[in-house]
């Protein structure tokens, strides 16, 4: 989840922001260095989505494995985690 890459609660994630006004292209810069190392753990998704989100115990499950599998790289990343919650405010 978002809260386990910035490691804090996020209250409302529509109010999740760059703290800078940032171009399109600097905010993908931003979040390819989190997007692309979590990337490969997105096929353990594809469970929840194959009946089209129809199954919310197919749902959870796939959202648990998932939130683990970020837990378990988490240390590894943390340098790239901590850089980019410094850039984001949520609330």
């Amino acid at each position: 989840s978002i809260e386990s890459v910035l490691g804090k609660a996020v209250p409302d994630l529509f109010r999740l922001r760059f703290i800078r006004n940032v171009s399109p292209y600097t905010a993908i810069g931003y979040w390819r260095g989190v997007i692309d190392p979590l990337s490969s753990f997105c096929t353990k998704l594809s469970v929840a989505t194959n009946q089209g989100l129809k199954s919310k115990s197919k749902v959870d499950s796939a959202l648990e494995t998932f939130s683990m599998m970020i837990d378990a790289v988490k240390d590894s990343l943390q340098t790239d985690f901590e850089n980019f919650s410094k850039m984001v405010e949520t609330a």
